[in-house]
């Protein structure tokens, strides 16, 4: 038993010299994944012609499509490491991102599954500034102006699922955190889950944040999810937080495209957003019986957006301004609508409606 321990022992000592390790290894960082991207690229396009580069990717849709619309509204874009879920989700996203100009056209490319061309056409934006909104998913290996073509290598980490349970459990601990990182990926599809979900949660943990990234995205971002977020903002946002611009400026895009929504208009008067009167005096002119109860919130403002208009108003619409001014007018309602009165053409109705109204701004004072 001695023998063999001493063996052993002699053993155990020459072993570093039999098997030396590599201690510069530890000291060799991984290549950065853009920086090893870019290799590959400028390796294939080395080992490869343009003409066996184009055959590879699939390049016809492009080629067809630049004999139909002119050359600088046509953008391909090449995409690779995705799966249908996530190309789907991608050409969803430029779409929507390009302004929604003309809908996208998918075509699946290679057998693995992995990769794609995404047609657009009728575009307005610059191929660089397309380039821009590709890296939103990935790395943007390949431009070719020229050509009209884009080569993105997909970031799995942008295009990866959420956990379903916790997401959608308000009473999950990761589930404020997993709707904001929703709300702040590329996919539009997935923002809107998100703020459909925030909607009808109550706020709990990242307030503040989930706020912001709500605010952040409202104005660029398309109707229907403009109108979810206003939802959630609805919901999250508190008195103080500072909305009132991103508010107004999509308030107004749903009003020309006529698709502002009560929430909408609650929200803009809860945070005295200013111009948000002009928006709804349109809306009551168009429909006084759904909007009257919403002039009367905005309080004295109300007189501000009802007294020009006032004299050119049909009974039907004077009889309603004149019950909301004698719920919030002031003075100023007192002094213009007996000047409308003197200089009035004779009209029992109208000038008993406006003195009705002045009666009750006096009752109140």
């Amino acid at each position: 038993g001695v023998m063999l321990a001493l063996v052993l022992s002699v053993m155990l000592m020459f072993m570093p010299a039999l098997f030396p390790g590599n201690p510069i290894s530890s000291f060799i960082k991984p290549m950065d994944t853009a920086l090893k991207l870019k290799v590959e690229v400028e390796n294939e396009i080395e080992q490869e012609s343009v003409g066996d580069y184009l055959i590879r990717i699939g390049y016809d849709p492009i080629e067809e499509a630049l004999f139909v619309h002119p050359r600088e509204t046509v953008v391909g874009i090449f995409i690779r490491n995705a799966d249908y879920s996530a190309q789907r989700k991608i050409a969803a996203y430029l779409y929507h991102a390009t302004g929604e100009h003309c809908r996208e056209v998918l075509f699946p490319r290679g057998d693995t599954g992995q990769s794609a061309m995404v047609l657009l056409v009728e575009q307005k934006k610059s191929i660089q500034q397309i380039a821009a909104l590709c890296e939103r998913f990935g790395e943007v290996v390949r431009e070719e102006q020229d050509l009209r073509l884009l080569e993105v290598y997909v970031d799995s980490a942008t295009t990866s699922e959420p956990d379903v349970a916790k997401i959608n459990n308000a009473d999950d601990p990761d589930y404020e955190f997993l709707n904001l990182a929703a709300l702040k990926n590329f996919d539009p599809e997935g923002q809107m889950e998100a703020a459909l979900r925030l909607t009808k949660s109550k706020p709990k943990a990242l307030r503040v944040d989930i706020t912001e990234q709500l605010a952040e995205m409202l104005p660029l971002s398309h109707t229907d999810l403009q109108l979810a977020i206003i939802g959630a903002l609805n919901t999250w946002a508190e008195p103080e937080s500072d909305i009132g611009g991103a508010l107004i400026d999509a308030a107004q895009k749903l009003h020309a495209e006529g698709r502002v929504s009560p929430v909408t208009m609650e929200l803009l008067i809860r945070h005295k957003v200013g111009g948000c009167g002009l928006i709804l005096m349109e809306l009551w002119d168009k429909d006084p019986a759904r909007w009257s109860d919403y002039l009367l919130r905005l309080g004295a403002g109300a007189e501000l957006v009802i007294l020009p208009k006032i004299e050119q108003m049909d009974m039907g619409h004077l009889m309603k301004a004149t019950e909301i001014l004698g719920n919030v007018g002031t003075k100023e309602s007192v002094d213009f609508l007996t000047k409308v009165i003197a200089e009035s053409k004779p009209d029992a109705k109208k000038i008993k409606s406006l003195q009705a109204a002045i009666d009750e701004i006096k009752k109140r004072s």
